[in-house]
């Protein structure tokens, strides 16, 4: 007796659930007025749906417009979105052999480099002071050397 209920109730349950979230479902209720008028006072939202005034004065659902274009071949853009993350193939750490600013970047974030390729232009300012001063420095051994 118990699983004849509870099959009922499942039962039951479904039929409003049907009812509920696909409203052209009413439809069947045509054959059976009484069940319908009170589903329809139990489940407003469906009956205001129904009752929708159609340009001709019926009730029902309204007829979808239908449109006319002409044919084009174009190439058609392949655009993907989903969710997920993105990995490189490799990652490499850059060293700089000699100290100094960054005074231009060569590439921009994700594009393929060569092997050889300039990525980097730094300051030149403090390099060449640095040459300078140790050609001076060179200049003053010699002289040194020249003097002993």
């Amino acid at each position: 007796m118990k699983r004849l209920l509870t099959w009922l109730i499942v039962l039951a349950a479904g039929a409003f659930g049907t009812l509920w979230f696909y409203p052209p479902s009413r439809a069947l209720l045509g054959h059976a007025p009484p069940l319908k008028i009170a589903l329809d006072k139990v489940l407003p939202v469906a009956a205001l749906a129904d009752a929708a005034p159609t340009a001709k004065g019926r009730s029902g659902p309204q007829p979808t417009p239908v449109t006319v274009a002409t044919v084009e071949q174009k190439a058609m853009p392949v655009i993907l979105t989903a969710p997920g993350t993105v990995e490189a193939e490799a990652t490499v750490a850059l060293k700089s052999r000699v100290d100094g600013q960054i005074a231009e970047v060569m590439f921009k974030e994700g594009d393929l480099v060569q092997k050889g390729q300039v990525l980097f232009r730094l300051d030149e300012r403090l390099i060449i002071a640095q040459i300078k001063q140790a050609e001076a420095v060179i200049k003053r051994d010699q002289v040194n050397l020249q003097e002993a």
